[in-house]
């Protein structure tokens, strides 16, 4: 059984609200950045009782109030989605509806005053988490320990960044294994900030549980084989670094920017990480998925084989997707796929996966918070 959960707040001190039998619409997405992303929800019911979702007067309405869907019996709930309620209207029709994103967005929240950081990234993204976002956990245990990748020299102005836009930032720094990292923030609201792993198979589909399919559309403009990078100070420039490419492709360079007072041996890590990235061809690839899956890696959380229960983050294998011979999970870009934003919808029962390499810059990839909550200037 689906719950939908209506709480006075993300301890669920009180129950507001229960819809899950009464939802006429019903859709979420993920996607990395970010985490549980946007949910959207309708549910029939006369004006005059949809208006109490509402702020007026004393009524303080659904906004900010924490929205939690379930799957499985109510002793051992299983987590699909949750986030806070950002926008809530009342249908004359008949029809109160219901828009959330996932707590990521509480890093709009709050703009920095000046800081100045002289640390790691990993240690950067927990204090900021720490001192302006107070909606996410205080468990950051999921932050990787990039110590050994050494301190950046950073500076953000006031008045001008929100922490997603800092985040963001960083993410092209990568490590020294040329690993991409992406931030999200997950179930009971813990942030996360990992790289892309694809050291196993999370769901197995076949072609014929494919609702709908463009193929595998691959651009080589995407391609840059030679790049250097700097911090915006040209005298900070790094030398030329460079990958091979099959000998008819010609040499594609690029220049990698990054916040100013970054260091050159993290600007190197950073060149060296879009050049890993860069020097193949870009694919896109997009499919509904309204067959039967098989989850093949539980890992930390529950899966029930169900389409619901797939998230950016995993690994899609669609096993009859030639070339036959590859068994390794490694993204082969032909058949595996590292999942990077899923949407799915309750009412025909089928995800929409978005996979492999994204843009990197945030504001990208989650373009759809502009629909629900505009950026504010500064």
């Amino acid at each position: 059984m689906m719950r939908v959960l209506l709480y006075n707040g993300y301890g669920k001190g009180s129950l507001l609200a229960d819809f899950s039998d009464r939802w006429d619409s019903l859709s979420w997405s993920t996607a990395l950045h970010g985490g549980f992303r946007d949910c959207r929800l309708t549910v029939p019911m006369r004006f005059l009782t949809a208006t109490q979702g509402l702020r007026f007067e004393s009524n303080a309405g659904y906004h900010f109030r924490h929205l939690e869907i379930t799957e499985g019996s109510a002793q051992a709930p299983h987590l699909r989605w949750e986030g806070r309620v950002m926008g809530v209207a009342a249908h004359f029709e008949g029809m109160l509806e219901i828009r959330a994103l996932g707590y990521w967005a509480s890093c709009r929240d709050q703009r920095v005053t000046t800081l100045t950081y002289n640390d790691t990234v990993d240690d950067i993204i927990k204090d900021m988490l720490t001192n302006f976002c107070p909606d996410v956990n205080i468990d950051q245990a999921g932050i990787a320990d990039l110590q050994a990748e050494g301190a950046i020299n950073i500076t953000w102005n006031a008045d001008q960044y929100t922490q997603d836009h800092i985040v963001d930032s960083l993410a092209p720094l990568g490590d020294s294994s040329n690993n991409v990292y992406y931030f999200a923030i997950w179930d009971a609201r813990k942030p996360h900030y990992a790289a892309r792993d694809m050291s196993a198979v999370d769901w197995e589909a076949r072609l014929e549980d494919l609702a709908s399919a463009g193929g595998i559309d691959q651009d080589a403009s995407w391609m840059r084989n030679e790049a250097d990078a700097h911090d915006g100070n040209t005298a900070n420039r790094t030398a030329s670094g460079a990958e091979t490419a099959p000998a008819h492709w010609p040499t594609r360079d690029a220049l990698v920017q990054l916040p100013s007072g970054t260091s050159s041996a993290a600007m190197l890590l950073a060149r060296d990480t879009f050049l890993d990235e860069r020097h193949v061809v870009q694919q896109q690839t997009q499919f509904t998925i309204a067959g039967h899956i098989v989850a093949r890696s539980k890992g930390a959380r529950d899966r029930l084989g169900q389409r619901q229960a797939m998230r950016a983050g995993d690994v899609v294998k669609v096993v009859d997707i030639i070339p036959a011979g590859v068994a390794s999970p490694a993204l082969d870009q032909i058949r595996t796929f590292y999942i990077v934003a899923t949407e799915y919808s309750a009412h025909t029962d089928t995800v929409q996966i978005t996979v492999d390499r994204p843009a990197s810059r945030l504001e990208v990839l989650l373009s759809r918070i502009e629909q629900l909550e505009p950026t504010r200037s500064a």
